[in-house]
């Protein structure tokens, strides 16, 4: 576990706001050299005490949905449930995904075009390795949101992202340069504008240009990381909701209260199984509990019922994996 100190704690919270802005703004904004927070930034990345600066955009606007996939598996080894794990890691087009404890092993984001694309890629890992997989839930995601550990900065209250639809009904259409700045943007959204251009053939300033109009048409949603709760002596909880949907002004009231929480950084409501997802960051299993009777004590009639998973680890995304 990484102990953290004031400065440290506020250098994390400029990543989680914008991460791809300059080392000289965040150590103005924490109140250090750039030479300092240069070095602090370096040895939180190096430590893994965060995830790496990625960009978060909105597929939705591309024409590309994001699917959230639950997998259980049964009658594998260590090594076995390693090859499946990598096998989805590497070859599938994952937003996100991490191993858990509790009703699911392997919980991921997928991205993909349509529902043939979709099944089309489901049938491959099946075909590879349905033996093992004891049950499978498949949600569509429609409205989500990211927000700051906020809970981490009680002095500090910044606005929240708001809860935004995935879909467009008119997908932004790019080029293939257009999907290379994303990707290298994906890989580190702190990559200089300079390198990226050298890397998809354009100049600084083409390059520059592009970057501005993804983040003018919100393809670029934020530039971001997520602080690793694990690195920090914290737990993860990815929490599932069956919810009582006949009074809208209630359920609306529930996510606005969600959206605001401090220890709730990732909303999400889907169509599938259950109808809402959160991710809850807390110090320990009696935080998360009493965070959970937070949540349920004033909706009880609108949520039905509720599962959660505790993250054991989570790996790097690679959300343009065949696109």
């Amino acid at each position: 576990m990484h102990k953290l100190d004031v400065k440290d704690l506020k250098i994390i919270r400029e990543l989680e706001l914008d991460a791809r802005q300059p080392i000289s703004q965040i150590a103005k904004n924490v109140g250090l050299s750039k030479e300092v927070t240069n070095y602090r930034l370096k040895r939180i990345l190096n430590n893994k005490i965060t995830t790496r600066p990625f960009v978060l955009v909105d597929f939705g606007k591309l024409g590309i949905s994001t699917y959230r996939i639950y997998l259980k598996l049964e009658n594998v080894t260590p090594e076995k449930e390693k090859e499946i794990f990598e096998f989805l890691k590497e070859e599938q087009p994952v937003q996100w995904i991490g191993f858990y404890n509790g009703p699911w092993d392997i919980i991921m984001r997928l991205s993909a075009r349509n529902s043939v694309e979709l099944e089309n890629t489901i049938s491959r890992w099946l075909e590879k390795y349905g033996q093992y997989i004891a049950a499978k839930e498949i949600v569509l995601s429609t409205h989500h949101s990211v927000q700051p550990a906020t809970y981490l900065y009680p002095e500090y209250k910044p606005e929240k992202a708001p809860h935004y639809r995935f879909e467009d009904d008119k997908p932004k259409v790019l080029d293939e340069k257009d999907f290379k700045i994303l990707k290298e943007l994906e890989n580190n959204s702190r990559t200089p504008t300079i390198e990226i251009a050298k890397k998809i053939g354009l100049s600084a300033n083409a390059t520059s240009e592009r970057i501005k109009r993804l983040e003018k048409e919100e393809i670029i949603r934020r530039y971001c990381c997520f602080i690793n709760s694990r690195a920090i002596g914290h737990q993860y909880n990815h929490v599932l909701f069956k919810l009582h949907l006949a009074n809208k002004t209630k359920t609306q009231s529930l996510i606005n209260y969600c959206l605001q929480h401090p220890n709730v950084f990732v909303v999400v409501s889907v169509i599938g199984a259950w109808d809402f997802e959160l991710s809850i960051s807390t110090k320990d299993a009696q935080e998360f509990h009493k965070v959970m009777r937070e949540i349920t004590k004033d909706y009880f009639s609108v949520i039905k019922e509720y599962q959660y998973a505790t993250e054991v680890e989570n790996y790097p995304r690679n959300p343009f994996k065949n696109i």
